[in-house]
């Protein structure tokens, strides 16, 4: 019998608003990661991820399309999706505390600013302000994957550059958004024209990630 250990997949969620990705604090004191769980034996990619994010969310999603390569780490996989709210209500869980719709310059300070509202005669006052620590999980000096897939999220956010499709007509249109070779794009090949977003890296003195 073979003692190797079992292969793990993992789907995350990009649920984007605003210049923001909802990302989640985890109950273990972890930090912060995209809401999304393991995907179970039988289970599809989109099964798992709807489940996963409505047990650590309480919101109800429409999976639509991967976005970027699979992260693979050892034995585990993680791979990230395009997602869009359908119902439910934000709530804190068994396996998330809180939950923030993050934008770059909170994600880069790593911190977010919340106030503090008291009613005064029935009028709603901001009684002062707390900075609520917003770490991600995985390295603090690097983007580890959580760190590449909720950059990558926050990439599709930015003006892509349209231009002519590269694809194979018969292929068109691919469902999912891909990196480009080099790596420096994330590219959505669609009937109507390619999309080409450069991707965003924090860690980059240009803000967008270079080729190696």
């Amino acid at each position: 019998m073979s003692d190797a250990p079992k292969k793990t997949r993992g789907v995350f969620a990009l649920i984007l608003a605003k210049r923001s990705v909802l990302v989640s604090e985890r109950q273990d004191g972890k930090g912060w990661n995209l809401p999304g769980g393991r995907v179970e034996e039988g289970e599809s990619d989109h099964d798992a991820l709807a489940r996963e994010v409505w047990e650590e969310t309480g919101l109800e999603i429409e999976v639509l399309e991967q976005v970027g390569p699979p992260h693979v780490f050892n034995d585990d996989t993680a791979v990230a999706y395009a997602c869009r709210v359908i119902g439910g209500q934000l709530v804190s869980t068994s396996e998330a505390k809180q939950h923030w719709y993050a934008n770059a310059t909170e994600l880069k300070q790593g911190f977010f600013r919340v106030r503090h509202k008291e009613y005064v005669d029935g009028i709603s006052m901001t009684t002062g302000f707390q900075d609520v620590p917003l770490t991600l999980v995985g390295p603090t000096d690097r983007l580890g994957r959580t760190g590449r897939m909720v950059w990558d999220g926050l990439s599709l956010l930015e003006d892509p550059i349209l231009g002519p499709n590269e694809a194979p007509e018969e292929y068109l249109p691919i469902e999912g958004v891909f990196v480009s070779d080099d790596g420096c794009f994330l590219i959505d090949e669609t009937v109507e024209g390619q999309k080409k977003y450069p991707r965003l890296d924090p860690y980059s003195p240009t803000g967008k990630m270079e080729p190696k």
